[in-house]
């Protein structure tokens, strides 16, 4: 009988009845509900392809980064872009051989500019997008028409060397133009002559285009 008792007190115990050590105790708070997901603010190469994904999913042919951020009155981030319609440019898929084999994104970028200028296009940029095989990869590239952007050189010091520097500099170099929206280095400089230092070639966008401050989690969604 003494055994059974004991059995029997242990039992109530564990099952939280008479000696459990919850009687009396605090229930435990339910978890408060959990907040909405701040996105991660895109790099380089990101940033790339969500504004030209952006664009396809709302009336353009594609989309480029400014690389310039801002904060709207709740502190998220707002990503300025240029957009590109369909009679503007053209988007194809060109091989690792049409970019005449280049390994880097900077030397990608200087032969799609290169590709556009040899197939009768204004100038041209990845939007990072790819498809194939590691060995034979396909790079989506945006091809600017006929009157959509012009190529000059600027002194070396006008605008940063950083990839983002490139474009935001360049759009704020744009600004102070008449007649153009965006501007960018193509990650190529060049000889002037009578000048020591190689100057940067720059891509001009004409104001054909259209600027969009776009939301981040537009971007992201």
């Amino acid at each position: 009988l003494g055994f059974l008792r004991a059995s029997t007190i242990c039992c109530a115990s564990i099952m939280g009845g008479k000696g459990s050590k919850e009687k009396g105790g605090k229930k435990s708070e339910p978890a408060a509900p959990a907040g909405p997901v701040v996105p991660q603010e895109l790099k380089f190469v990101d940033r790339f392809k969500a504004v030209h994904t952006y664009a396809t999913k709302n009336g353009f042919a594609s989309g480029m980064p400014n690389f310039l951020t801002e904060k709207d009155d709740g502190g998220n981030s707002v990503y300025g872009c240029i957009f590109f319609k369909d009679d503007q440019v053209e988007i194809r898929d060109l091989s690792k051989a049409d970019l005449n084999n280049e390994a880097s994104a900077p030397a990608r970028f200087r032969a799609v500019h290169e590709y556009a200028l040899a197939n009768g296009f204004s100038g041209g940029y990845l939007t990072f997008h790819e498809s194939g095989t590691v060995d034979e990869p396909i790079f989506k590239v945006c091809l600017f028409n006929d009157g959509v952007a012009e190529t000059q050189t600027i002194a070396p010091d006008a605008i940063g060397k950083k990839a983002e520097q490139r474009f935001s500099d360049g759009y704020k170099w744009a600004q102070n133009e008449d007649g153009y929206v965006m501007a960018f280095n193509n990650f190529k400089s060049v000889e002037v002559e009578g000048e020591e230092q190689k100057h940067l070639e720059l891509v001009k966008i004409t104001d054909v285009a259209e600027y969009r401050a776009v939301p981040l989690a537009d971007l992201t969604a």
